[in-house]
C-alpha cells in the first residue's frame, strides 16, 4: 500500500510524531513517503505516487488543525484521511475529544476520515512565558496553576505517545487489510 505522511511542525512535535510512524510503517512493510506540508505548499512538492492513504500530521491551533494543515487539506478531495495530531492541552479530557471532533468534521468535509488520533505535545514555553505576564483580566493571561501544566507537556511526544499514535494507525491500516 501506498501511504504519503504530510507533517506541519513549528516545534518539531509533529515532526517527531510523523517520522516515527512513517520509519514504523516502513519497517512493517508499507511503502510510506514522508512529506513537509510547508514544501508542498511553498515549493508545490507531490508525493512520488498517487496514495491510497493520506496521514495528514498536524499541530492543534484553536481546537482544530493549524493553518498549514488546513491550506494542504483542501487541495484533496475523495482521499483517504487518517488524522494523527500534538496537542498542547489535555489529550483525555472534553477538550481532547473537541480536537478530535473538530479535526474529523474538517477533513470529512470533501474526503473520507478513517480516524483522527491525538497525543501530547510540548509547549513552547518562551510563548507562554509572555502570557504569563499579561494582566489576569486578559483571556490570554496564563495563570500560575495553567503553566505548571503546561511544564508538565516538556518531553512529549514521548515513547508513550508515540507508540499510542503507532498503534492507533496501524488498527486503521489492518482493518483496510494493508500492511
Amino acid at each position: 500500500m501506498n501511504i504519503s505522511v504530510y507533517y506541519s511542525s513549528i516545534t518539531g512535535n509533529t515532526r517527531k510524531l510523523a517520522a516515527y510512524v512513517t520509519g514504523e510503517l516502513r519497517t512493517a512493510g508499507c511503502d510510506v513517503e514522508l512529506l513537509d506540508s510547508s514544501d508542498t505548499v511553498k515549493k508545490n512538492v507531490r508525493c512520488q505516487q498517487e496514495p491510497e492513504v493520506i496521514i495528514l500530521a498536524f499541530w492543534c491551533r484553536r481546537s482544530g488543525l493549524d493553518d498549514l494543515s488546513t491550506e494542504i487539506l483542501s487541495r484533496w478531495t475523495g482521499r483517504k484521511i487518517i488524522g494523527i495530531g500534538t496537542i498542547g492541552g489535555n489529550v483525555r479530557g472534553a477538550y481532547g475529544d473537541r480536537v478530535k471532533e473538530n479535526v474529523m468534521k474538517a477533513i470529512e468535509q470533501d474526503n473520507i476520515c478513517l480516524g483522527v488520533g491525538i497525543c501530547q505535545g510540548s509547549v513552547d514555553l518562551k510563548r507562554i512565558e509572555r502570557r504569563r505576564h499579561l494582566p489576569k483580566e486578559s483571556k490570554h493571561y496564563v495563570s500560575p496553576e495553567k503553566y505548571r501544566r503546561v511544564l508538565k507537556t516538556q518531553g512529549h511526544p514521548d515513547q508513550e505517545d508515540l507508540d499510542s499514535i503507532v498503534s492507533f494507525v496501524c488498527e486503521i491500516l489492518r482493518d483496510l487489510h494493508t500492511c
